[in-house]
Parts: C-alpha cells; sequence; structure tokens
C-alpha cells in the first residue's frame, strides 16, 4: 500500500511503504521535473584551476566570540553552553 499525501507530506509507517513512495511517486517526479537532458554527451565541468579553493567553495565559515559567560551569538540568537 503506497503513502497517502497528507498536505504536501507523504504519510507512510513503515520502511517498504517509504520505498514504494520513493519508488513510485518521488523519483517519478524527480526526473519528470528536476532532470534535463544535456545539449553535449561531452563533460561540461570546467577544470579547476590553481586560483580556485575547492574548500572554501563547498564550505561556510563564520567567526564567532565567546562570551565571558562562554555563550555565543548565532544568528540573532544567544546559544547557551
Amino acid at each position: 500500500m503506497a503513502c497517502k499525501r497528507a498536505a504536501t507530506k507523504p504519510w507512510c509507517t513503515t520502511i517498504e511503504q517509504a520505498n514504494e513512495y520513493l519508488v513510485n511517486d518521488y523519483l517519478v517526479w524527480w526526473e519528470r521535473e528536476l532532470t534535463v537532458e544535456p545539449d553535449s554527451a561531452d563533460n561540461a565541468h570546467r577544470p579547476l584551476e590553481k586560483s580556485h579553493h575547492l574548500a572554501a567553495s563547498l564550505s561556510h565559515v563564520e567567526t564567532r566570540t565567546v562570551r565571558p559567560d562562554h555563550n555565543f551569538p548565532m544568528g540573532w540568537q544567544v546559544v547557551p553552553d
């Protein structure tokens, strides 16, 4: 039995139902809506140059200051230790 949609979320109670939903509904939608055929079979990725820093491109770094009470700001909130 496939998961029935309630609002926008599927409700699955077993792994089998979840897998059936993924195969029969989600992956079908994904392929239809989010994939396109490439214009060319050639690799479209550009090579990395020496000026590129891959680790910096794939990460987000924030500098924070730990307050004397051992809390630090996270966005507009203060997260206690």
